[in-house]
């Protein structure tokens, strides 16, 4: 477990949120804050998708989610977001807060 923002978090989800936030500094965006709600949506939804499939809308309570499948690292699933425009203006928007969640290469970002 790490501490990001105040939360003990795992290693995974600690570069979820870096990679995020160098993608966001790069873009001239404000790094976000790991919000500790956000955080148990994002790992809850992740975590559904493993058993109902990938869709959206597991959980609520967030503004802007991301979503994806089959990535084996956060370093991966945030490329492939990055590399996705839809994904891409989610992770660049106009939010302050952000959680995430990963279980058995499903994956979850949620901002607000």
């Amino acid at each position: 477990m790490v501490s990001v923002d105040g939360l003990d978090i795992t290693e995974a989800e600690a570069n979820m949120i870096k990679f995020t936030n160098e993608f966001r500094v790069k873009n001239g965006r404000k790094p976000l804050i790991a919000s500790r709600r956000l955080m148990g949506t994002a790992r809850l939804q992740a975590w559904h998708q493993t058993r109902r499939g990938m869709n959206h809308g597991y959980t609520r309570g967030w503004r802007a989610e991301n979503i994806a499948a089959g990535q084996s690292s956060a370093r991966e699933v945030v490329n492939t977001w990055i590399n996705s425009s839809g994904h891409r203006a989610n992770m660049l928007g106009n939010w302050v807060y952000i959680g995430v969640g990963g279980y058995n290469n499903q994956w979850s970002q949620q901002f607000e």
